[in-house]
């Protein structure tokens, strides 16, 4: 029986400094020569809950055609997807969030 594969990548090194991060290198979140990579996995851990949550919800609004801020942050409202606090997200939150998540 196979084992199943992890769906995040706990060997992913962080990226501390960002000049250069699109080439493989010292500068680059991993060097390749360097790396045992797990499938397609970039994740450093699991998704949490909440995040695992935004991800679906922004699925299905950028699914449907939606791909302006506004209404992204009124389909989150529609579907009562909140920020990790429990506030409604609002255009300047849902950035910060976006920008928190994906750094």
């Amino acid at each position: 029986m196979s084992q199943r594969p992890l769906d995040w990548n706990p060997m992913l090194r962080p990226n501390v400094d960002k000049v250069g991060a699109n080439r493989a290198g010292a500068t680059a979140i991993e060097t390749y020569e360097e790396l045992r990579n797990i499938e397609w996995q970039t994740r450093p851990a699991p998704l949490e809950p909440y995040e695992s949550a935004l991800a679906d919800a922004l699925e299905q609004i950028l699914g449907r055609g939606t791909h302006d801020l506004p209404g992204i942050v009124a389909g989150l409202a529609d579907m009562k997807v909140t920020d990790s606090s429990g506030r409604p997200f609002t255009e300047q939150s849902f950035q910060a969030e976006v920008k928190r998540l994906g750094a």
